[in-house]
Protein backbone atom coordinates (compact mmCIF):
# COMPACT_ATOMS: atom_id res chain seq x y z
CA UNK A 1 0.00 0.00 0.00
CA UNK A 2 2.88 2.16 0.40
CA UNK A 3 3.83 1.98 -3.39
CA UNK A 4 0.80 3.59 -4.61
CA UNK A 5 1.18 6.83 -2.94
CA UNK A 6 4.77 7.36 -3.83
CA UNK A 7 3.55 5.99 -7.85
CA UNK A 8 0.67 8.90 -7.45
CA UNK A 9 3.10 11.87 -6.08
CA UNK A 10 5.65 10.80 -8.76
CA UNK A 11 2.98 11.53 -11.55
CA UNK A 12 1.78 14.59 -9.86
CA UNK A 13 5.22 15.96 -9.78
CA UNK A 14 5.93 15.37 -13.54
CA UNK A 15 3.08 17.27 -14.41
CA UNK A 16 4.02 19.47 -12.28
CA UNK A 17 7.37 19.86 -13.62
CA UNK A 18 5.39 20.24 -17.39
CA UNK A 19 3.84 23.09 -16.37
CA UNK A 20 6.31 25.34 -14.03
CA UNK A 21 9.74 23.62 -15.80
CA UNK A 22 12.55 25.95 -15.06
CA UNK A 23 14.06 24.88 -18.98
CA UNK A 24 12.71 23.45 -22.36
CA UNK A 25 15.07 20.49 -22.08
CA UNK A 26 13.20 19.59 -18.38
CA UNK A 27 9.67 20.05 -19.70
CA UNK A 28 10.95 17.15 -22.75
CA UNK A 29 12.14 14.92 -20.45
CA UNK A 30 9.29 15.30 -18.28
CA UNK A 31 6.94 14.45 -21.62
CA UNK A 32 9.17 11.54 -22.04
CA UNK A 33 8.61 10.46 -18.83
CA UNK A 34 4.36 10.83 -19.15
CA UNK A 35 5.28 8.15 -22.36
CA UNK A 36 6.89 5.72 -20.21
CA UNK A 37 4.17 5.66 -17.71
CA UNK A 38 1.81 5.09 -20.81
CA UNK A 39 4.61 2.57 -21.80
CA UNK A 40 4.59 0.65 -18.38
CA UNK A 41 0.60 0.90 -17.76
CA UNK A 42 -1.03 0.66 -21.34
CA UNK A 43 -5.06 1.20 -19.58
CA UNK A 44 -4.22 4.27 -18.32
CA UNK A 45 -4.35 5.88 -21.69
CA UNK A 46 -6.86 8.07 -21.52
CA UNK A 47 -6.98 8.86 -18.08
CA UNK A 48 -3.24 10.31 -19.11
CA UNK A 49 -5.44 11.92 -22.06
CA UNK A 50 -7.57 13.82 -19.87
CA UNK A 51 -5.34 14.60 -17.99
CA UNK A 52 -2.84 16.44 -20.59
CA UNK A 53 -6.14 18.54 -21.55
CA UNK A 54 -5.87 20.44 -18.84
CA UNK A 55 -2.54 22.06 -19.93
CA UNK A 56 -3.30 21.88 -23.42
CA UNK A 57 -5.32 24.84 -22.65
CA UNK A 58 -2.57 26.52 -19.87
CA UNK A 59 -1.96 30.47 -20.72
CA UNK A 60 1.39 30.04 -20.96
CA UNK A 61 3.17 29.05 -24.78
CA UNK A 62 5.44 26.86 -23.01
CA UNK A 63 3.18 24.69 -21.38
CA UNK A 64 0.89 24.08 -23.88
CA UNK A 65 4.06 23.25 -26.04
CA UNK A 66 5.02 20.48 -23.14
CA UNK A 67 1.60 19.10 -23.09
CA UNK A 68 1.52 18.99 -27.05
CA UNK A 69 4.69 16.98 -26.65
CA UNK A 70 3.24 14.67 -23.99
CA UNK A 71 0.67 13.62 -25.89
CA UNK A 72 3.14 12.59 -28.53
CA UNK A 73 5.10 10.24 -26.57
CA UNK A 74 1.97 8.69 -24.84
CA UNK A 75 0.29 8.33 -28.38
CA UNK A 76 3.27 7.20 -29.69
CA UNK A 77 3.67 4.00 -27.31
CA UNK A 78 -0.45 2.77 -28.38
CA UNK A 79 -0.17 0.32 -31.53
CA UNK A 80 -1.65 1.81 -34.69
CA UNK A 81 -5.43 0.73 -35.68
CA UNK A 82 -5.36 -1.34 -38.54
CA UNK A 83 -8.43 -3.32 -38.36
CA UNK A 84 -8.40 -5.74 -41.22
CA UNK A 85 -11.16 -5.68 -43.94
CA UNK A 86 -14.23 -8.18 -43.62
CA UNK A 87 -15.95 -10.24 -46.83
CA UNK A 88 -19.22 -9.55 -46.54
CA UNK A 89 -21.81 -11.00 -49.02
CA UNK A 90 -24.38 -8.46 -48.73
CA UNK A 91 -24.10 -5.08 -50.48
CA UNK A 92 -26.02 -3.55 -47.80
CA UNK A 93 -23.45 -1.26 -45.48
CA UNK A 94 -23.86 -2.28 -42.32
CA UNK A 95 -21.62 0.96 -41.40
CA UNK A 96 -23.13 4.34 -42.80
CA UNK A 97 -21.74 7.41 -43.25
CA UNK A 98 -22.53 9.51 -40.42
CA UNK A 99 -24.12 12.30 -41.64
CA UNK A 100 -23.66 14.69 -38.79
CA UNK A 101 -19.52 15.00 -40.17
CA UNK A 102 -19.44 17.48 -42.28
CA UNK A 103 -18.48 17.69 -46.14
CA UNK A 104 -17.15 20.08 -48.28
CA UNK A 105 -21.27 19.74 -50.11
CA UNK A 106 -22.45 21.65 -46.66
CA UNK A 107 -19.63 23.79 -46.13
CA UNK A 108 -20.11 27.48 -47.35
CA UNK A 109 -17.03 29.67 -46.11
CA UNK A 110 -19.58 33.03 -46.67
CA UNK A 111 -22.14 31.43 -44.35
CA UNK A 112 -19.59 30.83 -41.83
CA UNK A 113 -17.98 34.23 -42.08
CA UNK A 114 -21.44 36.59 -42.16
CA UNK A 115 -23.02 34.49 -39.69
CA UNK A 116 -20.67 33.68 -36.90
CA UNK A 117 -19.14 35.78 -34.01
CA UNK A 118 -15.42 35.93 -34.84
CA UNK A 119 -12.95 34.08 -32.94
CA UNK A 120 -10.55 36.71 -30.96
CA UNK A 121 -8.44 36.44 -27.72
CA UNK A 122 -11.36 35.55 -25.38
CA UNK A 123 -14.53 36.48 -24.56
CA UNK A 124 -13.88 39.46 -22.95
CA UNK A 125 -15.47 38.99 -19.50
CA UNK A 126 -11.78 39.58 -18.20
CA UNK A 127 -12.51 43.74 -19.19
CA UNK A 128 -16.29 43.68 -17.61
CA UNK A 129 -17.01 46.22 -15.22
CA UNK A 130 -16.82 44.65 -11.60
CA UNK A 131 -19.92 44.22 -9.67
CA UNK A 132 -20.75 47.28 -7.70
CA UNK A 133 -24.01 46.42 -6.57
CA UNK A 134 -24.51 47.93 -2.82
CA UNK A 135 -21.55 50.30 -3.29
CA UNK A 136 -21.29 54.34 -3.17
CA UNK A 137 -19.66 56.29 -5.88
CA UNK A 138 -16.22 56.98 -3.90
CA UNK A 139 -16.35 52.77 -2.77
CA UNK A 140 -16.43 52.08 -7.34
CA UNK A 141 -13.83 54.67 -7.47
CA UNK A 142 -11.69 52.94 -5.72
CA UNK A 143 -12.53 49.26 -6.85
CA UNK A 144 -12.17 50.57 -10.63
CA UNK A 145 -8.72 52.59 -9.61
CA UNK A 146 -7.11 49.63 -7.74
CA UNK A 147 -8.15 47.32 -10.68
CA UNK A 148 -6.51 50.07 -13.53
CA UNK A 149 -3.81 49.85 -11.46
CA UNK A 150 -2.94 46.19 -11.61
CA UNK A 151 -3.71 45.86 -15.64
CA UNK A 152 -1.48 48.84 -16.07
CA UNK A 153 1.83 47.28 -13.66
CA UNK A 154 1.91 50.03 -11.41
CA UNK A 155 0.72 48.35 -8.52
CA UNK A 156 3.37 45.73 -6.81
CA UNK A 157 3.13 43.18 -4.07
CA UNK A 158 3.29 44.14 -0.75
CA UNK A 159 1.70 47.81 -0.95
CA UNK A 160 5.47 48.95 -2.65
CA UNK A 161 5.22 51.76 -5.39
CA UNK A 162 6.48 52.83 -8.79
CA UNK A 163 6.45 56.12 -7.78
CA UNK A 164 3.13 56.51 -10.58
CA UNK A 165 -0.26 56.52 -9.71
CA UNK A 166 -2.96 56.00 -12.10
CA UNK A 167 -4.08 59.64 -10.54
CA UNK A 168 -2.12 61.07 -13.16
CA UNK A 169 -3.73 59.36 -15.43
CA UNK A 170 -7.23 59.53 -14.87
CA UNK A 171 -9.50 61.43 -12.53
CA UNK A 172 -12.17 60.45 -10.69
CA UNK A 173 -15.00 61.03 -13.42
CA UNK A 174 -12.87 58.92 -16.34
CA UNK A 175 -13.95 56.14 -13.69
CA UNK A 176 -17.39 56.30 -12.81
CA UNK A 177 -19.57 54.05 -14.38
CA UNK A 178 -22.13 55.06 -16.75
CA UNK A 179 -25.33 52.65 -15.99
CA UNK A 180 -27.30 53.79 -18.93
CA UNK A 181 -24.59 52.33 -21.56
CA UNK A 182 -24.19 49.46 -19.84
CA UNK A 183 -28.19 48.85 -19.91
CA UNK A 184 -28.16 49.65 -23.71
CA UNK A 185 -25.08 46.96 -24.57
CA UNK A 186 -26.67 44.41 -22.25
CA UNK A 187 -30.29 44.78 -24.07
CA UNK A 188 -28.73 45.02 -27.59
CA UNK A 189 -29.64 41.71 -29.51
CA UNK A 190 -26.88 39.74 -31.18
CA UNK A 191 -27.85 39.40 -34.69
CA UNK A 192 -24.45 36.94 -35.34
CA UNK A 193 -24.57 33.18 -33.87
CA UNK A 194 -21.92 31.82 -32.16
CA UNK A 195 -19.11 29.82 -34.05
CA UNK A 196 -20.44 26.27 -32.47
CA UNK A 197 -24.16 27.10 -33.34
CA UNK A 198 -23.42 27.61 -36.73
CA UNK A 199 -21.27 24.44 -37.02
CA UNK A 200 -24.41 22.74 -35.50
CA UNK A 201 -26.49 23.92 -37.79
CA UNK A 202 -24.36 23.42 -40.97
CA UNK A 203 -24.24 19.18 -39.29
CA UNK A 204 -27.92 19.09 -38.34
CA UNK A 205 -29.30 19.94 -41.96
CA UNK A 206 -31.12 17.46 -44.33
CA UNK A 207 -31.12 14.70 -41.22
CA UNK A 208 -33.12 12.21 -40.15
CA UNK A 209 -34.41 12.46 -36.79
CA UNK A 210 -32.37 9.48 -35.05
CA UNK A 211 -29.25 11.72 -36.61
CA UNK A 212 -30.33 14.69 -35.06
CA UNK A 213 -30.60 12.80 -31.64
CA UNK A 214 -26.87 11.69 -31.75
CA UNK A 215 -26.27 15.51 -33.00
CA UNK A 216 -27.66 16.60 -29.73
CA UNK A 217 -25.75 14.23 -27.89
CA UNK A 218 -22.55 15.45 -29.21
CA UNK A 219 -24.11 18.94 -28.36
CA UNK A 220 -23.82 18.38 -24.64
CA UNK A 221 -20.20 18.32 -25.34
CA UNK A 222 -20.05 22.09 -26.59
CA UNK A 223 -21.82 23.06 -23.51
CA UNK A 224 -19.47 21.74 -20.90
CA UNK A 225 -16.88 23.39 -22.92
CA UNK A 226 -18.64 26.70 -23.22
CA UNK A 227 -19.07 26.16 -19.27
CA UNK A 228 -15.49 26.25 -18.83
CA UNK A 229 -14.55 29.18 -20.68
CA UNK A 230 -16.17 30.90 -18.96
CA UNK A 231 -14.85 30.46 -15.03
CA UNK A 232 -10.96 30.80 -16.05
CA UNK A 233 -8.90 30.94 -13.03
CA UNK A 234 -7.27 34.00 -11.57
CA UNK A 235 -3.68 34.47 -12.62
CA UNK A 236 -2.72 36.04 -9.62
CA UNK A 237 -3.72 33.37 -7.51
CA UNK A 238 -1.45 30.99 -6.19
CA UNK A 239 0.23 28.39 -8.50
CA UNK A 240 -0.69 25.68 -6.62
CA UNK A 241 -3.85 26.95 -6.18
CA UNK A 242 -4.49 27.20 -9.73
CA UNK A 243 -3.96 23.45 -10.46
CA UNK A 244 -6.15 22.76 -8.23
CA UNK A 245 -8.66 24.84 -10.28
CA UNK A 246 -7.62 23.85 -13.63
CA UNK A 247 -8.07 20.04 -12.59
CA UNK A 248 -11.52 21.14 -11.73
CA UNK A 249 -11.95 22.53 -14.96
CA UNK A 250 -11.09 19.25 -17.04
CA UNK A 251 -13.14 16.39 -17.32
CA UNK A 252 -14.44 14.35 -14.69
CA UNK A 253 -13.04 10.46 -13.96
CA UNK A 254 -16.92 8.98 -14.49
CA UNK A 255 -16.94 10.41 -17.66
CA UNK A 256 -13.73 9.26 -18.96
CA UNK A 257 -13.94 5.91 -20.52
CA UNK A 258 -12.00 2.91 -19.97
CA UNK A 259 -9.04 2.03 -22.22
CA UNK A 260 -8.36 -1.64 -23.13
CA UNK A 261 -4.47 -2.15 -23.00
CA UNK A 262 -4.76 -5.51 -25.44
CA UNK A 263 -5.34 -3.93 -29.25
CA UNK A 264 -7.13 -7.00 -29.75
CA UNK A 265 -10.35 -6.17 -27.89
CA UNK A 266 -10.50 -2.60 -29.52
CA UNK A 267 -13.74 -1.86 -31.80
CA UNK A 268 -12.85 1.26 -33.48
CA UNK A 269 -9.88 3.98 -33.06
CA UNK A 270 -8.68 4.40 -29.41
CA UNK A 271 -7.68 8.49 -30.30
CA UNK A 272 -11.48 9.36 -31.35
CA UNK A 273 -12.54 10.27 -27.30
CA UNK A 274 -9.55 12.36 -27.08
CA UNK A 275 -9.91 13.77 -30.44
CA UNK A 276 -13.53 14.46 -30.27
CA UNK A 277 -12.31 16.44 -27.21
CA UNK A 278 -9.92 18.33 -28.90
CA UNK A 279 -12.20 19.00 -31.80
CA UNK A 280 -14.80 20.63 -29.56
CA UNK A 281 -11.81 22.83 -27.58
CA UNK A 282 -11.05 24.08 -31.83
CA UNK A 283 -14.13 26.55 -31.46
CA UNK A 284 -13.19 27.42 -27.65
CA UNK A 285 -13.54 31.82 -27.17
CA UNK A 286 -9.93 31.18 -25.73
CA UNK A 287 -7.19 31.60 -27.92
CA UNK A 288 -5.18 29.64 -25.94
CA UNK A 289 -7.70 26.42 -26.05
CA UNK A 290 -8.11 26.32 -29.73
CA UNK A 291 -4.01 26.59 -30.22
CA UNK A 292 -3.57 24.02 -27.59
CA UNK A 293 -5.86 21.78 -29.41
CA UNK A 294 -4.41 22.13 -32.71
CA UNK A 295 -1.27 21.11 -31.74
CA UNK A 296 -2.73 18.48 -29.87
CA UNK A 297 -4.39 16.75 -33.26
CA UNK A 298 -1.76 17.77 -35.27
CA UNK A 299 0.62 15.33 -33.17
CA UNK A 300 -2.08 12.54 -33.07
CA UNK A 301 -2.74 12.90 -36.46
CA UNK A 302 0.99 12.06 -37.23
CA UNK A 303 1.14 9.63 -34.85
CA UNK A 304 -2.44 7.64 -35.16
CA UNK A 305 -3.74 9.41 -38.73
CA UNK A 306 -4.36 5.96 -40.82
CA UNK A 307 -6.51 4.60 -38.26
CA UNK A 308 -9.11 7.74 -37.46
CA UNK A 309 -12.85 6.73 -38.27
CA UNK A 310 -12.48 3.03 -38.91
CA UNK A 311 -14.07 0.44 -36.79
CA UNK A 312 -13.92 -3.15 -36.72
CA UNK A 313 -16.15 -4.98 -38.99
CA UNK A 314 -15.89 -3.04 -41.66
CA UNK A 315 -14.82 -3.70 -45.65
CA UNK A 316 -12.49 -2.02 -47.66
CA UNK A 317 -14.44 0.12 -49.09
CA UNK A 318 -16.42 1.25 -45.79
CA UNK A 319 -12.88 1.25 -43.93
CA UNK A 320 -11.94 4.06 -46.81
CA UNK A 321 -15.11 5.81 -46.64
CA UNK A 322 -15.10 6.37 -42.68
CA UNK A 323 -11.17 7.38 -42.64
CA UNK A 324 -11.46 10.07 -45.51
CA UNK A 325 -15.06 11.57 -43.82
CA UNK A 326 -13.35 11.64 -40.39
CA UNK A 327 -10.41 13.34 -41.92
CA UNK A 328 -12.25 15.79 -44.24
CA UNK A 329 -14.67 16.86 -40.95
CA UNK A 330 -11.81 18.05 -39.37
CA UNK A 331 -10.14 19.76 -41.92
CA UNK A 332 -13.23 21.87 -42.62
CA UNK A 333 -13.11 22.58 -38.95
CA UNK A 334 -9.59 24.05 -39.13
CA UNK A 335 -10.66 26.23 -42.40
CA UNK A 336 -13.85 26.94 -40.34
CA UNK A 337 -11.00 28.37 -37.16
CA UNK A 338 -8.68 29.45 -39.86
CA UNK A 339 -11.84 31.75 -41.31
CA UNK A 340 -13.07 33.58 -37.90
CA UNK A 341 -9.75 33.71 -36.01
CA UNK A 342 -8.61 37.26 -35.46
CA UNK A 343 -5.91 36.83 -32.78
CA UNK A 344 -2.67 38.43 -33.59
CA UNK A 345 0.34 38.63 -31.19
CA UNK A 346 3.38 40.52 -31.42
CA UNK A 347 7.39 39.29 -31.36
CA UNK A 348 9.91 42.28 -31.81
CA UNK A 349 8.89 44.03 -35.11
CA UNK A 350 6.75 40.98 -36.38
CA UNK A 351 3.18 39.80 -35.98
CA UNK A 352 2.18 35.99 -35.71
CA UNK A 353 -1.09 34.67 -36.22
CA UNK A 354 -0.62 31.11 -33.47
CA UNK A 355 -3.62 29.93 -34.36
CA UNK A 356 -4.03 29.96 -37.71
CA UNK A 357 -0.09 28.88 -38.22
CA UNK A 358 -0.78 25.70 -36.35
CA UNK A 359 -4.53 25.22 -37.93
CA UNK A 360 -2.53 25.55 -41.65
CA UNK A 361 0.36 23.06 -40.27
CA UNK A 362 -2.31 20.35 -38.87
CA UNK A 363 -4.47 20.68 -42.26
CA UNK A 364 -1.01 20.07 -44.05
CA UNK A 365 -0.68 16.73 -42.03
CA UNK A 366 -4.27 15.76 -42.90
CA UNK A 367 -3.54 16.37 -46.33
CA UNK A 368 -0.87 13.80 -46.67
CA UNK A 369 -3.74 11.41 -45.44
CA UNK A 370 -6.62 12.51 -48.38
Amino acid sequence: MSTKPSSLSRLDRVFTLLESGSSSVARKAAAKQLGDVQKKHPQELNHLLAKLLVYIQHTEWDTRIAASESIAAVVGEVPKWEPKPCQKNSQEPDFPIDESKLTFAKFDVDRVLTGSHLLLGSTGDEYMMPTTEGMTGEDIVTKQRKMLEKRLGLSLPGNASMGVTSKELFNDDDLLINESVIKIKEEAPSVKQTCKTMMSQLTTEGMSSRERNRAKRKAKLFMKQKSRDNSKPDPDQPSRKKIKEEENLGIPPDQIPEHNSSSDEWTEWPMEWISSNLMNLLLSSLWESRHGACIALRQIIIKHGGGCGKIRGMNYDELTDHHQSWLTDLAIRLLCVITLDRFADYISDQVVAPVRESCAQTLGVIAGHL
